[in-house]
């Protein structure tokens, strides 16, 4: 059957829908923590493939903000073509990156520049504040109009990601983009040197250290465990002693501790902490971990791996791939993720289990009602259905993608999602294609190691809903506390503080409290009354 071209798609996209193939039905992720998504059954008395009509409807034109990691080659992209053409809209669309895009999208909210909408923010935040401000429409009014998006949660899924993402006064001002796994953080390691040593890939801490002594004898000028950002140091220990991965982004350090009758608690204060930074001054004292820790680079991270300086990591497990692509010169390197969750030899360790959904998605603010509103809900609605899932996620079949085996690849000489949007401005949006999931490696991967840790412990999900009030001031107090305990952990590893020292322990304690720790805590207890 010959391809179509792009031109071909213009002339006929204003008279028919688009004719894409649709996802084939997988394992629906249930309440047991599976990860594979399901393709929702059409509505009944509604097919959510069939194009809008686009004779009739007047043009309307929209102002746009997308705010993306890279810039699209051109602007409109091949994707706003389309859909403008689909929808008989026309969005005058500025394109931003993340690094610049809070930043920019603060300054036109606080002047009243503010676009239409916003298809891709990453923000959770400032949607919150910008909600209760009142400059966004929330969705939880119109979730009517977009049942589409609805069919890809399971009820358990549904009820989390609305604990979560919803503001304090129950109303959800984004659409948060449905995760497909349920964890992706894993020990990646050389499996060659380990089996050339007679090495088992260690469960506990004690194991580990030992190990890392073994590959520091066999290889002096080694640093046998890599890191780039402080989790994956912290995520050396913390993890093995019960607390979470991830403690330093935001407030992800207040947490529910099962081991302490689920009494809310902050991570960087708890003995467990104090516990895990003495194992890592071990490691640091005996040359195990890198030794400028706080401030390597994800390129002098990479160096390490493919030089065979260092063999351990805790990491994406794609991370594995990807240093095994690296290193195709070196035929006898393997790495590969561990299927464990480290302990330390008491209870089982947590794993880094991940929320149903991501924090970011589309917001439609203030600016529109009546059939404007309309237009984009119907446009949204549609890009969640198996139809507009595909389109987002792989393009036009036969321009920028083909099927090969059974399974979707890009066809255009794009390298990933993040080129593939550079070239055509498709990319995974509200849902990714679960074709598509099925068959990427790193997706593959992903669900791999989803499946392996879905029965696994984790840190209990826990939505603090603060008032606005209350927000504000916790947000007033966060970055002092977080600033003290950051420098405590650095210094404490370093060995610049002795953190067997009581003394020194308590000072730390007492400057979180003098900096708010403690008002911190009430806070976010009154937040799970």
């Amino acid at each position: 059957m010959p391809k179509r071209t792009f031109a071909a798609w213009i002339s006929m996209i204003v008279a028919l829908s688009f004719v894409l193939s649709a996802c084939s039905a997988g394992n629906g992720a249930g309440s047991d923590g599976g990860t594979t998504q399901t393709q929702p059954a059409s509505t009944d008395g509604a097919s959510s493939d069939a194009a809008p009509a686009n004779e009739g409807p007047k043009l309307l034109e929209y102002e746009v903000i997308a705010e993306y990691q890279n810039l699209p080659d051109e602007n409109p992209t091949m994707k706003d073509r389309l859909v403008m053409e689909k929808f008989n809209i026309k969005t005058n669309t500025n394109y931003i990156t993340l690094a610049e895009g809070l930043e920019k999208l603060s300054v036109l909210f606080a002047s009243g520049n503010y676009p239409d909408y916003i298809p891709n923010l990453n923000h959770e935040a400032e949607v919150k504040k910008w909600g209760d401000a009142g400059f966004l429409v929330p969705f939880s009014e119109h979730l009517d109009a977009i049942p589409e998006y609805r069919k890809w949660w399971t009820d358990e899924e549904w009820n989390v990601m609305l604990d979560f993402a919803q503001n304090a006064d129950g109303k959800l001002y984004y659409l948060p983009a449905k995760n497909y796994r349920s964890h992706s953080k894993a020990w990646i390691y050389r499996k060659d040197v380990f089996d050339k040593l007679g090495l088992t890939f260690p469960e506990t801490l004690d194991e580990l250290y030992e190990t890392l002594k073994a590959l520091k004898a066999a290889y002096p000028d080694s640093t046998p465990i890599s890191n780039r950002g402080k989790d994956s140091v912290i995520g050396i220990a913390v993890l093995a002693h019960r607390l979470p991965g991830d403690m330093w982004y935001g407030f992800e350090g207040f947490y529910r501790d099962p081991d302490a009758n689920n009494e809310v608690m902050y991570a960087q204060a708890t003995d467990k902490f104090r516990e895990s930074l003495k194992f890592l001054n071990k490691l640091y004292k005996e040359d195990l971990i890198e030794k400028e820790f706080p401030t390597m680079t994800t390129e002098q991270w990479t160096q390490r791996g493919v030089s065979g300086r260092s063999f351990l990591m805790y990491d994406y497990a794609t991370r594995a791939a990807y240093f095994q692509n690296l290193m195709q010169d070196t035929p006898e390197a393997k790495w590969e993720w561990a299927p464990v969750n480290m302990s330390t030899g008491d209870k089982p360790g947590f794993v880094d289990r991940e929320l149903p959904f991501f924090s970011y998605g589309p917001i439609i603010t203030s600016k529109l009602e009546g059939e404007r509103l309309d237009r984009i809900l119907e446009y949204f609605n549609w890009a969640a259905s198996p139809e507009g899932v595909k389109f987002h996620t792989l393009g036009v079949e036969g321009e920028t993608y083909e099927v090969v085996d059974g399974k979707p690849q890009y066809s255009n000489g794009a390298a990933d999602k993040h080129e593939m949007f550079q070239k055509t401005g498709f990319i995974e949006f509200l849902v990714t294609d679960p074709e598509y999931v099925q068959s990427n490696p790193d997706r593959q991967m992903d669900l791999a190691v989803s499946e392996t840790f879905k029965d696994k412990p984790y840190v209990p999900f826990t939505a603090f809903k603060m008032s606005p009030e209350d927000r504000e001031t916790a947000n007033s107090l966060i970055t002092g506390v977080t600033d003290i305990a950051e420098q405590f952990y650095v210094k404490a590893i370093m060995g610049q503080v002795d953190i067997h020292d009581d003394a020194a322990w308590n000072q730390y304690i007492q400057e979180l409290n003098q900096a708010g720790l403690e008002q911190l805590l009430e806070l976010h207890r009154k937040a799970v009354q």
